[in-house]
């Protein structure tokens, strides 16, 4: 969410903006674990909103959960 010359929410608008863009999947990572900005996120079109520090198995099955299935 904090980024250095763009905060994340901006970032997330521009990349779901684009119809080329628009339906891949954007996984938010911040530091900031308060329920508002992961409702901002959600609206915004964020896939999924993951906090700092990360957990390495939440973050993988997160990732996991928004890929397609290839098994069919």
């Amino acid at each position: 969410i904090m980024m250095p010359f763009e905060d994340g929410y901006t970032i997330l608008n521009k990349l779901k903006k684009g119809a080329k863009r628009s339906n891949i999947p954007i996984v938010m990572v911040s530091a900031i674990s308060d329920d508002g900005h992961k409702v901002v996120a959600s609206i915004d079109g964020a896939s999924a909103y993951v906090t700092k520090p990360i957990d390495r198995r939440v973050l993988i099955d997160t990732i996991a959960n928004l890929l397609p299935d290839s098994s069919s």
